[in-house]
């Protein structure tokens, strides 16, 4: 059978040009996607550092302050100088400080840890400051408001710590007491300030003075 020219039919540009303009937008569509998900996976892996970051603090400051004031086979508790309480809470709770004494090694020429976590809400930084004495000298030769020798808890250029607070209600007698904690720790990353957790703690503390 013969084929004539008039019947043979070729694409036409503007055929082309509207099926390069299909391509476009699917292969923009497949791109936007990618992005979207890749920035959403990045976000979350953020977040989820963040949150570990937190909630390993929390661990550290709730098992520090559980065994606060315990003072091993001497059958007595620490406090801070000035406090009469195990742990010292500062009026607004940006500070704290306890002492305990490390027993995981019995030749310690000092093994008494004094231990004070302050909030610093101007530069979002969350302190730790460490110090070790005698049995002789004890906790109560640490003021919890001359505090030296401070680290930040968080690299400071990846996480910023926007609220950090701290309160206790004594339980018990005014003579013989324990402490009823609570704490909350809220930060989020220095880069990225919408990326933020918050972490949330109450329990007792036993080791009453």
């Amino acid at each position: 059978m013969t084929t004539w020219p008039s019947q043979i039919r070729g694409i036409t540009l503007i055929e082309l040009v509207v099926a390069m303009a299909l391509s476009l937008l699917v292969l923009s569509a497949v791109v936007t996607f990618y992005i979207s998900l890749q920035r959403h996976v990045i976000e979350r892996s953020q977040l989820l550092i963040l949150q570990q970051a937190l909630s390993t603090t929390a661990r550290r400051l709730q098992n520090d302050l559980i065994r606060s004031g315990a003072f091993g086979q001497y059958g007595a508790t620490l406090s801070p100088k000035g406090s009469t309480r195990t742990v010292y809470i500062s009026s607004e709770g940006a500070s704290v400080q306890y002492a305990y004494w490390d027993d995981r090694d019995p030749g310690l020429a000092k093994p008494i840890e004094n231990v004070v976590w302050q909030f610093d809400s101007d530069a979002q930084k969350l302190k730790i400051c460490r110090s070790v004495t005698s049995l002789v000298s004890g906790a109560k030769d640490i003021s919890f408001s001359n505090a030296s020798g401070c680290t930040s808890i968080f690299e400071p250029n990846f996480i910023a710590i926007s609220h950090f607070e701290v309160t206790g209600t004594a339980v018990g007698a005014s003579y013989h007491s324990n402490q009823f904690i609570t704490f909350v720790i809220q930060g989020h990353l220095r880069a990225k300030a919408s990326v933020t957790a918050s972490i949330y703690r109450s329990f007792m503390v036993r080791n009453a003075p």
